[in-house]
């Protein structure tokens, strides 16, 4: 499921203040003042996040239709009880591109509780969240074509499976994902009520003008274009123990796949890699400049039991933490603050190879150890 935010959209530019200084014209004979000169004004650097899209949260859906998905009250803005397991790489991700993020959320006493699969959080909480990427229909069509798929059209029609409800739309230059989710499979809002939502957002989005153009944060520059510049093919065979790796794309066969969407429009790469043993074993993220928000993203990873702080020989305390999925078995996720770019290294471990020798915790933190000795 692609990763949820709240965030309300700011304006669409930051504006750059700079000083300016009037003199004397024409023939004006010039007079020494004894007054003391004004200190220049600094110019402010640009700032990260920027917001691109000309809307809001509450612009993009009334309440009222927010309410009347589940026939319940959703609070705006409120987020996932299980928010430290699921991680917030992807919702940064949007934020980087200049996207809009929008949840709203409940937790309903008269919805049945059904397993929520092991994670932490209510099973009967309920969700209707939109995610909206601008520029993004290049992205779009490299990651439809990386699959062998076709682009999302912008037909609001959505469907359903497993308590998820779905709409995927590329509306222009905007993709856009909304989803109404319970946890509990048997729980679904009514199919009136869920094509209302649907379609409330592919008509904003349909009346928003051109954005503008991302402004990237310096450290993009410095990061490789292609995966196999990322990591190479001798390192993922060295660090764990795979015969003959190889990079493919990192995308998933699945409703949507705007998160990887919004890495890309960030600046960042989404890399999937591979062995010989079992397919793919693995995928390193990067979001160039995300140094800050990472660590936002630690202090909230310590409130959950299924994190561990880790140490990476040659960086600071605090720059990485590993968090183990009970929902996967043998699979582990490294978060890593990486001179100021955030990357999620996922690896499988010793069942997914058919070895017993290196658990997936042990070859995520060899891969990072290896990216951080670079």
């Amino acid at each position: 499921m692609t990763r949820l935010g709240g965030a309300a959209a700011i304006a669409a530019t930051i504006l750059l203040l700079t000083a300016c200084a009037t003199g004397p014209t024409g023939n004006t004979t010039s007079v020494a003042s004894t007054s003391p000169s004004a200190s220049p004004t600094a110019t402010p650097a640009p700032s990260w996040p920027q917001a691109l899209i000309d809307t809001s949260c509450e612009e993009l859906v009334p309440q009222a239709v927010v309410d009347a998905t589940f026939g319940v009250p959703l609070a705006a803005g409120a987020t996932d009880p299980a928010r430290a397991l699921f991680g917030t790489f992807y919702q940064t991700a949007s934020e980087y591109a200049g996207g809009l993020s929008c949840e709203w959320g409940a937790i309903d006493p008269a919805a049945p509780t059904e397993d929520r699969n092991g994670s932490d959080g209510p099973d009967n909480w309920l969700a209707v969240a939109v995610d909206i990427v601008p520029r993004a229909a290049g992205v779009a069509e490299r990651i439809a074509s990386d699959l062998n798929g076709s682009v999302s059209t912008a037909d609001p029609t959505g469907a359903c499976d497993f308590g998820l409800c779905t709409a995927d739309m590329l509306i222009g230059e905007y993709w856009v994902n909304v989803v109404a989710v319970s946890y509990a499979d048997s729980y679904l809002p009514p199919t009136a009520a869920q094509q209302a939502l649907f379609d409330q957002v592919a008509a904003v989005v349909g009346g928003l003008g051109e954005s503008a153009e991302p402004m990237l944060p310096p450290e993009s520059a410095a990061w490789a274009s292609e995966c196999a510049q990322v990591v190479s093919t001798e390192t993922l065979e060295s660090a764990l123990d795979l015969t003959s790796p190889t990079w493919e794309p990192s995308f998933s066969y699945r409703s949507s796949n705007l998160a990887y969407g919004a890495v890309l429009v960030a600046g960042g790469q989404t890399c999937g890699f591979g062995g010989a043993e079992a397919g793919r074993t693995g995928s390193i993220n990067t979001l160039p400049g995300a140094g800050p928000a990472f660590a936002e993203s630690l202090a909230l990873a310590r409130t959950a039991p299924e994190v561990s702080i880790v140490e990476i020989d040659g960086l600071p305390v605090d720059s990485a933490f590993v968090r183990v999925d009970p929902l996967v078995t043998d699979r582990a996720e490294l978060e890593l603050n990486l001179r100021g770019t955030w990357v999620t290294i996922t690896v499988g471990g010793a069942s997914r190879l058919g070895d017993g020798s290196l658990t997936a915790t042990d070859r995520v933190i060899a891969l990072a150890t290896a990216m951080a000795a670079a």
